[in-house]
């Protein structure tokens, strides 16, 4: 936690809204995977892949793409 609170704001916000929107993203391919096993075999699947792919980008991109999130967290200030 102590990492976290050393970052911008900027990069702050953009790790939850990452996060929100993984989540997002997580539970409406759950939803189409659901939709896919019982009613629209076919297309639920494929769309609920590509939306549980699209999730766990979102998860896993790490900030610090941006200027905003440039920490050197090894010096001493």
């Amino acid at each position: 936690m102590g990492k976290f609170r050393e970052l911008s704001q900027a990069c702050r916000d953009e790790k939850v809204f990452g996060r929100l929107l993984g989540g997002f993203f997580l539970l409406l391919g759950l939803g189409f995977i659901i939709i896919g096993v019982t009613v629209l075999p076919v297309f639920g699947l494929v769309v609920g892949i590509v939306l549980l792919v699209l999730a766990f980008y979102f998860f896993k991109k790490s900030p610090g793409e941006d200027e905003a999130c440039e920490t050197d967290f090894t010096k001493k200030t």
